[in-house]
């Protein structure tokens, strides 16, 4: 014989009070709900890095011809004595920090050690920076070797720096040497 299952009143009373008490917390949640508020059209943009140089601090671009370092004597002075003049300036609407690079498809047919070569990056006012060649070189994949002296260039600041090339006694094997086809490499990436 089957059992019949009998449900208390007082338990069939509360299901029904509960279930009610769903349907009509349900239906005044959706009256409840605002109409959409949209925010509509907007744009997103970045600011803008923008490097530019010059050697004579009145005409920028974004490339200037490049300078003979002739004369050199490995163990010698910096050439030229008193280094080329070139000014960087910020024409973006941000800060950026600074790097520098050299291509490194340069050509070196008499086999000079480029670790010997120095690069001398010499703010107008404060202490140089050195670099060897060949860590220009190696930095270019990652955009540059970052420049030490120079925290932010901020929007329309321009900075003005001596270039000059020296060689270490012991860079170069032979009565002379020639490395040709360098190009310097000045990269800004925007910072906040």
């Amino acid at each position: 014989m089957k059992k019949k299952f009998i449900v208390h009143p007082l338990m069939r009373a509360l299901t029904v009070v509960v279930a009610v008490a769903a349907l009509v917390s349900g239906v005044t949640y959706a009256a409840l709900q605002s109409q959409l508020a949209l925010v509509q059209g907007n744009t997103i943009q970045t600011a803008t890095a923008d490097l530019q140089l010059s050697t004579n601090g009145a005409v920028y671009g974004r490339t200037v011809q490049g300078f003979s370092f002739g004369a050199l004597i490995p163990g010698g002075a910096p050439s030229p004595t008193t280094g080329y003049n070139i000014y960087l300036k910020n024409n973006g609407t941000t800060p950026v920090m600074l790097k520098l690079s050299a291509n490194p498809t340069l050509a070196n047919t008499d086999n000079v050690d480029l670790t010997k070569v120095k690069v001398l990056l010499t703010p107008e006012s404060g202490t140089p920076m050195t670099f060897t060649l060949k860590e220009l070189m190696d930095g270019s994949e990652a955009g540059g070797v970052l420049m030490p002296n120079v925290a932010r260039l901020i929007p329309g600041q321009v900075l003005n720096y001596s270039l000059q090339v020296q060689l270490d006694i012991d860079s170069v094997n032979g009565s002379s040497a020639t490395i040709s086809n360098v190009n310097f490499i000045f990269n800004a990436t925007a910072v906040s």
